[in-house]
């Protein structure tokens, strides 16, 4: 038996930033991935990058950097091995241009690229089921320290 036997083979693929907001992607964060840490520098340069290529125009492609799936042919799902601080940066700059633009259109087509449309009905939890109260709790306490800090920033105290 080879010692290649049931590795899985690499693949390196350019893919426009459009296809990768597409249902052939739904991204998991593995347990081990830190969490998203990306500061205003790092997200206002990704901008002035996008910027400077939107520029350039279609003469040049321009080159986000890499990101590192583990996806199976025909499947969505798709593992982020590296690349999760682009994607959510993205995907946070697609929500404020969404809620920024006064196009009913675009609006649409950008919450499109944000969240792929689905069944309410199937999407619906059953909250007093207790299954999502840890992390609801977890979520509510940093929501209330950052609203906190907040405060506390913009009055100097």
């Amino acid at each position: 038996m080879s010692r290649t036997a049931g590795m899985q083979q690499l693949e390196a693929h350019q893919v426009p930033l459009h296809k990768i907001f597409c249902s052939d992607y739904d991204f998991r964060i593995p347990d081990y991935q830190r969490p998203y840490a990306w500061e205003r520098e790092q997200a206002t340069q990704l901008l002035e990058d996008l910027l400077e290529a939107l520029d350039r125009g279609g003469d040049e492609p321009y080159f986000l950097g890499s990101i590192v799936l583990v996806k199976h042919k025909g499947v969505s799902d798709a593992e982020v091995i590296d690349g999760q601080q682009r994607l959510t940066t993205l995907t946070i700059l697609l929500a404020v241009l969404r809620d920024l633009t006064g196009d009913d259109e675009l609006r649409q087509n950008l919450e499109g690229l944000i969240a792929e449309p689905g069944n309410k009905m199937a999407m619906t939890l059953d909250v007093d089921s207790g299954l999502f109260d840890d992390d609801l709790g977890a979520l509510a306490d940093r929501m209330d320290l950052a609203h906190e800090a907040s405060v506390t920033r913009r009055h100097g105290a």
